[in-house]
């Protein structure tokens, strides 16, 4: 049955959606109530209620029955609470409009609320002119988000092919030189020409704590290796100092230490290595240690980024990457106001080493998501406009496709 004055269902055909739960009477009053996909605290809406029944005899009477039998009606309401999110939503798509952007999309306001305002914001930012969008298209700014949304899927998977060839690389290294557990002692491999004593000891202590905290909350049962006796240092070994009848602390090799690691964490201790263990790891990739060291730390950030959901087209570095002599025809390169010449900090700037370490890894992991991602995202993003290829850091659409050519098999 249909309340059809107030538009309010009847699931038993006795009032607006009034049902009859074995529920006993509270405070006197048989009135609960529901709405709309979650219980709400029926107090603040008992005058509500109350105003209905005066008008809607049949809820009246099932109201005053449940009373009389001491169960209590239970009222489904709708409320203005859904639509006043939706009035929100409305008014943030109606700040776009007064900014002078073309509201394309019936459903724009649904993707506001998903996405959220001042994350698209951020993807129209680039094509604002004198603080107005100029007639830019919402969905234009809805497919550049879902364009960098699909690029940072990809790269996060090629991220962590690189990630696991240069902790393996940096463990191999380490444990070769200085055993399974040397690792524990900084000092033994660190460069102590390059760092003092005690802040090598202090990287140390952060490091083993790190590892020793994230086995605590481990499982053993789903990660056994990590409680496995032939895995761990002895209680005698020379890397558990037991002092002040403190308890004898258990530490991995260091092949199963580094997976406990953050990429962050990886590189740092990358440059806590001599020049020389850096060569002979940045060897593997095919590159110069001073390479290596930059393409790691730009990927460290490049990866939380992907991770945290943050705009990535747009980026720019701080520190710019560094970039071999045979890639400057790809990147976009400015004069700068004292006559030299400067790279590019965009996004290219790091697209270029990661497709080059990954199929130094890799010849034939196939880079044709990455490739199409990225040209959706140089794409024109006004009617008749230029396509972004230098926005993203390219020289040029047609060498960014000639760059990949390269890599495709």
């Amino acid at each position: 049955a249909l309340c059809c004055d107030h538009g309010l269902r009847s699931d038993d055909g006795l009032g607006c959606s009034a049902a009859l739960p074995l529920l006993p009477a509270e405070r006197g009053e048989p009135l609960g109530i529901s709405a709309l996909g979650g219980c709400v605290p029926s107090a603040g809406l008992y005058g509500a209620v109350h105003q209905h029944r005066a008008v809607c005899p049949p809820c009246d009477h099932v109201g005053r029955t449940a009373g009389e039998t001491g169960k209590r009606a239970f009222f489904i309401v709708k409320l203005e609470l859904k639509m006043n999110i939706q009035d929100e939503d409305q008014k943030l798509v109606n700040v776009f409009s007064d900014r002078k952007m073309t509201i394309d999309s019936e459903n724009a306001s649904i993707y506001i609320k998903n996405i959220g305002y001042y994350k698209l914001k951020e993807y129209a930012k680039p094509f604002v002119r004198d603080g107005l969008y100029d007639g830019l298209l919402f969905s234009s700014v809805l497919k550049r988000y879902f364009f960098d949304k699909n690029l940072r899927i990809h790269l996060l998977h090629i991220i962590e092919m690189i990630e696991l060839a240069f902790k393996n690389s940096l463990a191999e290294l380490i444990g070769n030189d200085s055993g399974p557990f040397g690792y524990l002692d900084f000092l033994v491999w660190a460069d102590q020409g390059r760092y003092t004593s005690e802040y090598i000891i202090g990287e140390q202590s952060l490091i083993k704590n790190t590892i020793l905290k994230r086995i605590k909350n481990m499982h053993e049962y789903s990660n056994p290796e990590y409680f496995d006796e032939k895995n761990l240092t002895l209680k005698d070994n020379k890397y558990n100092k037991v002092e002040n009848g403190s308890q004898h602390k258990k530490y991995p090799t260091v092949w199963l230490a580094f997976d406990l690691l953050s990429f962050g964490q990886l590189h740092h201790i990358y440059q806590l290595l001599p020049l020389k263990s850096k060569n002979k790891i940045a060897k593997n990739f095919n590159c110069g240690s001073s390479e290596l060291n930059s393409w790691i730390g730009a990927m460290v950030l490049v990866r939380n980024v992907c991770a945290h959901s943050y705009n990535l087209i747009d980026i720019e570095f701080k520190t710019l990457p560094k970039s071999k002599v045979e890639w400057r025809e790809y990147l976009d390169v400015h004069e700068r106001k004292n006559g030299k010449t400067e790279i590019t900090n965009k996004l290219a700037s790091v697209i270029i080493p990661i497709v080059y370490l990954a199929h130094n890894i890799d010849q034939n992991y196939g880079f044709g998501d990455i490739f199409k991602d990225i040209q959706n995202a140089i794409k024109p993003v006004r009617k008749n406009g230029e396509n972004q290829a230098q926005a993203l850091g390219f020289s040029s659409k047609k060498k960014m496709i000639k760059f990949f050519s390269t890599y495709f098999q």
